[in-house]
This record gives structure tokens, sequence and C-alpha cells, in this order.
């Protein structure tokens, strides 16, 4: 499994791997899936307004994936992976804590340093704090910070900052994957992005599982996924052009894929 140095590394290139291979696909409860364990490494958002926590993805020692609901209510997504692939997972996070020094005070320095240094504010008003907790061997390591998505683009050069991005966006992408129906189900979502992308970019790289970036569900049975690369601009190697791809799907109707290019595609 890819180090979290190097997924920091693709995060300010515009590319986030996950190698997690699914072995059996995601089902919205337990029934017959093997004892949880300890929870290795789970990812968490504080809601500015509320206080209130809510659980993004939880990883198991079991090999057992949990992922908030696509609906955003009701009982989480369940994935079985090798349990030696989420102890990989664990142990990348760990290293990336505890060598990267990343604490929750830590980063807060860093960003107000970087605030002062280019004078771009620190401060997103109404922002949920991200929260990432990972059993370490100095015990159970808890990590914030607020706004984390606004920060890695406001300062590229903030190591901290972008570790922790990188950290965040691999557990997103594991959770979109359970929340998709478990990885196969995810490969073909692809396959549909890749097909409309190209119909329009001929030369547009094919999307991968590992840039599944959202699942989102509704009560009507449909569902929004959406796909998304960021990669180094041409014109500034401080900034990144972005390609989404969105798919809409609703029950007894076609696929609707939409394809966000960047301007300088476009032009």
């Amino acid at each position: 499994m890819d180090s979290i140095a190097t997924q920091a590394r693709l995060f300010r290139a515009g590319t986030v791997v996950v190698s997690l291979a699914a072995v059996a696909a995601a089902v919205a409860d337990d029934r017959g899936s093997p004892a949880r364990g300890e929870c290795l490494v789970e990812l968490m958002m504080l809601r500015h307004d509320t206080g209130e926590r809510s659980s993004v993805v939880k990883a198991f020692d079991s090999g057992r994936i949990e992922a908030g609901s696509p609906t955003g209510r009701g009982k989480c997504m369940v994935q079985q992976v090798p349990p030696k692939e989420v102890r990989a997972l664990a142990a990348e996070v760990e290293k990336a804590i505890l060598m990267g020094k990343l604490t929750t005070s830590a980063i807060a320095d860093e960003v107000q340093r970087e605030a002062e240094r280019t004078g771009l504010a620190a401060a997103i008003e109404g922002a949920d704090e991200a929260v990432l907790v990972c059993q370490t061997a100095r015990g159970r390591e808890e990590v914030r910070c607020s706004a984390i998505g606004v920060l890695a683009e406001r300062y590229p050069e903030a190591k901290r900052v972008q570790a922790f991005a990188a950290i965040q966006q691999r557990l997103l992408n594991i959770a979109a994957i359970a929340q998709a129906g478990g990885r196969e189900a995810a490969q073909r979502l692809a396959a549909a992005a890749t097909r409309e992308m190209q119909a329009e970019h001929p030369d547009a790289k094919a999307w991968g599982v590992e840039e599944l970036s959202m699942v989102r569900a509704g009560e009507d049975g449909g569902r929004m996924i959406q796909f998304c690369r960021r990669v180094a601009s041409t014109n500034d190697p401080h900034t990144y052009d972005c390609w989404i791809t969105m798919i809409v799907e609703k029950p007894g109707e076609e696929l609707r894929v939409s394809v966000l290019a960047p301007e300088s595609v476009v032009r």
C-alpha cells in the first residue's frame, strides 16, 4: 500500500491512491459479516453549529469497513476487505501522524504562519471540523482541522496541512467505494464516467476507482456519484485544474453523465 508521504505528493499533483481491494460487496447492515474487532482508523466530521460528531468511515482490524449512509441517515454501509490491508492502512496513517508530527496544535500553528506569510485568511466561517482518530504505538491519537480542503488549496506549501488533506482524501475514497456498493460496482461507475468524458475529450485519462470522491443517495432511490481529479496547472505550479465527472442515477432511467473539464482544456 502506498505511503502517506506518497499520498501527500499525489494529493498536490491531483491523484489520491487507495489500494484496498474489496472481497465482498458493500451491504447496508452487518448480517453475515465477521466480528467488528478493534477500530484502527476513523474519520469523523464535527459540525460547527451543533458540535455533533458524525462518522464518515471506520476501518477495523477484522477487515471491516463502515461508511456513513449515502443518504445521510440510517444504517452505515459495510464492506469487507482483507484484514492485512486495514492493518497496512493503519500503519501508514500512524507513520504520517508520528513522523510528520501531526497534531491539532501543530497544524493550527502552521496555518497561522502561512496566513501571515501569504496574506490569505485562515479562518473559514461556518466550516466543519475533520477529526482523524488512529490507534498508534502511543495509544489513541486524535488530530483535528477545520476546512482542511480549503486550507490545502490555499496553502500548498504547508506540509502538515497537505499531509492531513491527503489522509482525509484517502479515507473519503474508501468510504465512497463502500457507499457505491464495493470495488466492482465502483469500477463499473468509473467505466461509465470514462466513456462520457472521452466522448467529449478523447485524450483525457480514464477514471480510476481511486478517484471516486462522493456518493450521495436520495430517498427516491436515486444516486449522485462524483469522480474528481486535480492536476497541476500548466500556467502556475501552485494552482490546480480540476476534472469532474458527475453521474446521476434514477430508478427506471438511463444514467445521466455530466463532464466538467478545466478551463484550459475547454479553451
